[in-house]
């Protein structure tokens, strides 16, 4: 057996120091993960969308003011004739700790938007009562953050996902990062026509800046 392994050394060394390879970098990208507690405050996206249809006379705009989510539609008019093209609709979106996942918040666009005038302010509805932290990390360390780009990474990276084009949102802490499942896009939607804008940790109202 021992002159075999000897014989063999050097084909023995191309299949068992890969695997060894490959089960480190397992261990270390699942350590911090294994060892970190999961996220457990939800917060609020907002993402825009190009228009999928005939180009729109509007745009649409969120912000946070005094802890609350706030939006509002802005009309075309002589003096603003250029709609930005990735903010013609737009989604509200509150992530669950609990079960990582997302729920949709539905809110209407004024009908009236055809006549040129001022902003008009969006009614949000039960999204614009949640009380929002705008600080970057969560009362639980976390942050949201895109997937650091890993670059094609050959064999490896097909096993860690360091081969993908696009990258995932994640919570971050440290080192750990927990993938986010944010199946939130539509079929139309092109990664160069959307913006994913992070509003704010929703916060119970003894935890309220």
């Amino acid at each position: 057996m021992k002159e075999w392994i000897k014989r063999n050394l050097v084909l023995i060394s191309g299949i068992v120091l890969p695997m060894l390879l490959v089960a480190g970098f397992f261990i270390l990208n699942q350590v911090p993960r294994a060892l970190t507690e999961p996220p457990q405050h939800d917060f609020l996206l907002v993402i825009y969308r190009c228009n999928s249809g005939p180009e729109a006379n509007h745009y649409l705009e969120f912000d946070v003011q005094e802890g609350h989510l706030t939006g509002r539609a802005v009309r075309r008019t002589d003096e603003n004739s250029r709609i930005p093209w990735n903010r013609q609709r737009a989604g509200i979106f509150r992530y669950n700790a609990g079960d990582n996942t997302f729920s949709e918040f539905v809110y209407e666009i004024p009908k009236n938007l055809n006549e040129p005038g001022a902003p008009l302010s969006l009614d949000l509805g039960r999204a614009g009562t949640l009380t929002l932290d705008k600080r970057r990390q969560s009362p639980d360390g976390f942050s949201f953050a895109r997937e650091q780009y890993r670059g094609g990474g050959g064999l490896l990276g097909s096993i860690f996902g360091m081969g993908r084009h696009e990258r995932p949102y994640v919570l971050r802490k440290g080192n750990a990062d927990f993938e986010l499942d944010l199946d939130l896009f539509q079929p139309d939607d092109f990664e160069y026509c959307r913006e994913v804008s992070f509003m704010g940790w929703i916060m119970d109202e003894e935890e309220s800046p």
